[in-house]
């Protein structure tokens, strides 16, 4: 009798992949054989996932033996979606967070697909998600000059890292003299540094700004008089 398949649109061919990719990218010795034994462990699946996760961001490099399940469940599911763009995740919520909390393959095997699957460009997205947060202002906030010109900047700011950062990325394909390649890199490496600085700058006052205008609102309301 043939053995079902273990997830929703994971097949044999799927999962010789993963174990390969896991191989290569986290310098590990899995076999198939080896690989379905440690997923029957639920606890030792989702760790290898947790680790796969701080391969991308040493953020995820959390020991899920010392984190509550459903804190480690919200920080993965939060990290795949907000970060890695896994939005289909949030089609159903509840299955994926209790699917997390248990180690169920049906849940799991299908995000480290989508991630091994995507693994260089998941790096890249991820370190840009360090510098290029947008500050949530609310929309009638806007109506101040202040914060329409303050946002405006930053949103420039984020654009010309990811134009610099491009460029960076085009280089280091392009260039060929080593020599040259490292001018190159430090130069544009110091651009983005510095592009990095004013978008921390920029965001804070933002952030600053923001408080400042809500903390306002609340006094005005509380000397509204009440109807």
């Amino acid at each position: 009798m043939s053995r079902p398949n273990v997830s929703r649109g994971v097949g044999s061919n799927d999962i010789q992949f993963m174990v390969e990719k896991l191989n290569t990218s986290l310098g590990m010795n899995l076999t198939m054989v080896s690989f379905d034994e440690l997923s029957r462990n639920p606890r030792q699946l989702l760790a290898l996932l947790n680790k796969l996760l701080a391969h991308l961001s040493d953020k995820m490099n959390v020991d899920i033996e010392k984190e509550p399940p459903q804190q480690t469940a919200d920080r993965i599911r939060e990290f795949c979606v907000r970060i890695l763009g896994m939005k289909h995740l949030k089609d159903n919520m509840y299955e994926v967070s209790n699917g997390l909390q248990v180690g169920d393959r049906l849940i799991i095997y299908p995000i480290m697909l989508f991630i091994l699957q995507k693994l260089s460009d998941l790096k890249t997205r991820v370190y840009l998600s360090n510098y290029l947060v947008e500050i949530k202002i609310p929309e009638e906030f806007f109506q101040f000059d202040d914060v329409r010109e303050l946002h405006a900047q930053y949103k420039q700011l984020v654009q010309e890292f990811i134009q610099t950062h491009q460029a960076t990325s085009k280089l280091r394909e392009q260039v060929t003299s080593p020599d040259e390649l490292k001018r190159a890199i430090e130069s544009m490496t110091k651009e983005k540094e510095q592009l990095r600085v004013k978008i921390a700058d920029q965001y804070k006052k933002l952030a600053d700004m923001h408080v400042s205008i809500f903390s306002i609102n609340i006094k005005l309301d509380s000397l509204n008089p009440k109807n």
